[in-house]
């Protein structure tokens, strides 16, 4: 079974009056002080019978304070402009609060965390001088308030109070750096960046004032090589030692994966390059991990949560842990004095133990022998399967030609009809166009001849009207002439009166 606790936090609850609450105060984080609780367990409140008001409150935390106190621990977090409300943040809400001090070192700057601006860039290839630039920040600036130096990805998950329990045995002031142990790219193993690794002050001083100095020991390129395994050279040759992590069974501390890869039995194969990469031999499910687990590597930032609850917040109701009274150290590892060699790898180990263990050896030829057999009737299965696939493919497939057909001829079917009606549309046009035309025709005709039968019967009203003009012209003039004959008369008749009256005054006189 896979189980892990944090040392120096007692899973044992009393009842304390709600008045004495006050007495348990938070601690901010990078600020010295009282182990920082947090809440590592929600409280909730109840009544007794009597009435009186009870709290369930915070753990016993009596060890952890004390190492918060011996073991200072700074945490940095290396981590990028697009992940700092990710990722870095949650961080910032979970396991790094528990840290004495907490670092986020990032190419840009942001007080909400706040981020110790590093001008490198980013992407992979920037990791390894974004490093070189944390350790000399964390060299003039904080190498006077913290122990030792733990450095994570922004998305690691850490207990810093099993961190600080391990660190406690060692001084450091010895150049020495601990995390998940390879043995590949250098001499006697390097630490894997992701699952983090922690560096005493002594080796902190050595990288920064020595080896970052001389570039025959330490890579100067910031922008090439792997970081972890960078740093595990520049260590190397400046006298710094890659430590045994292990508890005293031999299970890990930090870990390059998500805790499910670990524990979950047969969630990597032997060829896996894990197994091969391990500078110790490792497990896989029951015995996998040790109980004080430090980290874990490629977690989410809903699991950060998640695991963070899981590690502080349940409470397996009757199952006591361990508590480690003050002043307990904790017991050396396997390797303590760095004498074994690496492990051969997983692959090398089981072809070795088949040369040298026949038992083994027929356990596994039967095991292979049925593994083949079972091979056999997958790959028989397989070949029915896929033949039984390829005909009702086939099937299908004649039942799609089929249907294409019949859909091919269907549309031929529907552009004749189409083309048919186009045709009768069109000659019905054509056989419109006519009609129009031959009634235009003839309603051009028939105004032609309207027109004409108007103009005759113009004609024959102006000839009348001329024929009654030269008429009633006639008869003026005639009238005219009358007229003239009786005014002439009429004038005549006027002068022989005139005349008459004229003879007759003279007669008179």
């Amino acid at each position: 079974m896979f189980s892990f606790y944090v040392v120096g936090v007692s899973r044992r609850y009393n009842l304390v009056q709600k008045e004495d609450k006050e007495s348990f105060s938070e601690v901010p984080t990078g600020k010295s002080g009282s182990y920082p609780v947090f809440t590592l367990a929600p409280g909730f409140e109840q009544t007794n019978q009597t009435g009186r008001e009870w709290s369930r409150y915070q753990p016993d935390v009596s060890v952890a304070s004390e190492l918060y106190q011996k073991v200072r621990l700074l945490c940095w977090v290396l981590t990028g402009a697009e992940n700092h409300e990710k990722k870095a943040k949650h961080i910032k809400a979970t396991w790094g609060k528990r840290c004495n001090i907490l670092l986020f070192m990032s190419s840009k700057q942001d007080d909400s965390l706040p981020t110790v601006p590093i001008p490198m860039g980013e992407g992979r290839q920037k990791l390894w001088g974004k490093t070189k630039e944390a350790f000399k920040y964390i060299y003039e600036n904080y190498m006077d308030k913290a122990d030792w130096f733990f450095k994570a990805d922004d998305d690691t998950f850490a207990i810093p109070e099993n961190a600080r329990y391990f660190l406690s045995r060692y001084d450091t002031n010895e150049p020495m750096w601990f995390g998940c142990r390879f043995s590949m790219h250098v001499k006697g193993g390097y630490m894997s960046g992701g699952a983090g690794y922690i560096l005493s002050k002594e080796a902190v001083k050595r990288f920064v004032t020595i080896s970052l100095k001389n570039i025959t020991i330490c890579k100067a390129d910031d922008h090439t090589g792997a970081e972890d395994a960078e740093l595990g050279k520049c260590l190397k040759n400046v006298g710094v030692s890659a430590k045994d992590s292990r508890d005293e069974y031999g299970r890990d501390r930090f870990f390059p994966f998500h805790p499910s890869h670990h524990v979950t039995p047969g969630n990597m194969s032997k060829d896996y390059w894990y197994w091969n990469s391990q500078y110790y031999k490792s497990k896989q499910g029951e015995g996998c991990c040790s109980d004080t687990a430090i980290s874990f590597h490629y977690v989410s930032p809903n699991d950060l949560y998640v695991l963070n609850y899981l590690v502080y917040g349940v409470k397996p109701y009757g199952i006591g842990l361990p508590h480690y009274p003050k002043g307990w150290t904790p017991p050396p590892p396997p390797d303590e004095e760095g004498t074994a060699k690496p492990w051969i790898g997983a692959k090398k180990e089981y072809e070795e133990r088949l040369k040298s263990d026949p038992e083994f050896k027929k356990v596994e030829e039967e095991k292979e022998r049925k593994a083949k057999e079972k091979r056999q009737k997958e790959e028989q299965e397989k070949i029915r399967k896929e033949e039984e696939d390829k005909k009702k493919h086939d099937q299908q497939r004649l039942k799609d030609e089929a249907k294409k057909k019949e859909d091919e001829n269907n549309k031929k079917e529907e552009e004749n009809k189409k083309k048919e009606e186009e045709n009768k549309h069109k000659e019905e046009e054509k056989q419109k166009l006519e009609e129009d035309k031959n009634e235009k025709k003839k309603e051009g005709e028939e105004n032609k001849k309207s027109e004409e039968n108007e103009k005759k019967e113009q004609d024959t009203k102006k000839k009348r009207r001329e024929d009654e003009t030269e008429i009633n012209e006639e008869e003026r003039k005639k009238q005219d002439k009358e007229k003239k004959v009786k005014n002439e008369e009429r004038n005549k008749e006027k002068i022989l009166k005139e005349e008459k009256m004229t003879n007759n005054d003279k007669k008179n006189k």
